[in-house]
């Protein structure tokens, strides 16, 4: 069973993040600890182990960044951002659109993101710094609306 909840625990998003962030960061980013208390993060627990994380970043106020972060060893990635972004959009009743952005070379992420239903909102070239080369970003969004319909065609698909 997966459940989500507000992180106010800074070392459930310190851990994981320094796991991976020579994987994750642009070059030149120094680790910084992330401010649980101004911030929005919600954990994610499978059948009582923690997962990891998403970073809900406010970009406008209607409009949020999402950033995920999950430990090494879980494989259900797409069940648990799902899970995540509704609790979210529950929790911050003002949000009515996520986005993603991405760099262009990460393109299994780029697909998981689609596979959540996640449209193409635009392209930013040379934008990030990822080994040494410039690289661009995709941003990928989806409306609250848009996400509200995905989830009641999956619940009804379970129904039946």
């Amino acid at each position: 069973m997966i459940e989500c909840f507000r992180i106010t625990d800074y070392t459930l998003v310190a851990y994981p993040l320094r796991a991976c962030w020579e994987d994750i960061a642009e070059d030149g980013q120094e680790f910084k600890m992330p401010d649980v208390i101004n911030n929005f993060y919600i954990g994610i627990l499978e059948d009582g182990n923690y997962v990891g994380y998403v970073k809900v970043q406010p970009m406008t106020t209607v409009m949020s960044e999402l950033h995920i972060v999950i430990n090494k060893g879980f494989r259900n990635i797409k069940k648990y951002a799902q899970e995540s972004i509704r609790y979210g959009l529950e929790q911050i009743p003002e949000c009515m659109k996520v986005v993603v952005n991405v760099a262009e070379t990460k393109r299994g992420v780029i697909h998981l993101v689609e596979s959540l239903g996640f449209r193409h909102q635009g392209y930013s070239s040379d934008s990030y710094m990822m080994n040494g080369k410039l690289v661009g970003q995709v941003q990928l969004g989806i409306t609250r609306n848009e996400m509200e319909t995905l989830w009641q065609t999956l619940e009804q698909a379970q129904q039946e």
